[in-house]
């Protein structure tokens, strides 16, 4: 996983921004990929399992490698 921060004019503040990325990824850069948005999904809130139930459907083929952003 990894985490940036991004400012918002809108918002007026200081956003926290959490990536999943899946193995494929990282082994297929320029592939396009699924991505799921979390809109509430901060690392201290619930993006942390749902990166984990991305990675085992993955992992289980149930899913194609998809990225999750929260």
């Amino acid at each position: 996983d990894e985490a940036f921060t991004l400012a918002s004019r809108g918002l007026g503040e200081d956003r926290r921004i959490a990536v999943y990325l899946p193995a494929a990824y990282r082994a297929e850069p320029a592939r396009s990929f699924p991505v799921l948005y979390m809109p509430d999904g901060g690392v201290d809130e619930d993006f942390p399992h749902v990166a984990d139930a991305v990675d085992a459907l993955i992992a289980e083929g149930a899913i194609p490698p998809t990225l999750v952003v929260g």
